[in-house]
């Protein structure tokens, strides 16, 4: 049997944790190993909610620039804000 269509399924998955934060900037800037985990420090002392759609689009600010991401990582919530159609649901709470 051939099924042809769509299934949505939703999924949460929670914040990001400083590992995630830390092997996420390994992946956009190769070879930053230490400022990987200064990034992890201080995304840690800035904020806990933070997802990894949202740690993606903030890489993508600085695609070529490792040292602006680690400057402005107290911005993170500033920087990758989604806005929302009037109307549409709100964001999910913070815990």
């Amino acid at each position: 049997m051939n099924l042809i269509g769509r299934i949505d399924v939703k999924k949460y998955l929670g914040h990001a944790t400083p590992y995630q934060a830390k092997h996420m900037f390994r992946l956009f800037y190769p070879g930053e190993k230490e400022k990987s985990k200064e990034f992890a420090e201080k995304l840690t002392a800035t904020t806990a909610n933070i997802s990894t759609a949202q740690l993606q689009s903030y890489f993508m600010l600085f695609k070529d620039a490792p040292d602006d991401a680690l400057a402005n990582v107290h911005r993170i919530h500033e920087l990758t804000e989604i806005e929302r159609p009037a109307g549409a649901l709100p964001a999910a709470p913070s815990e």
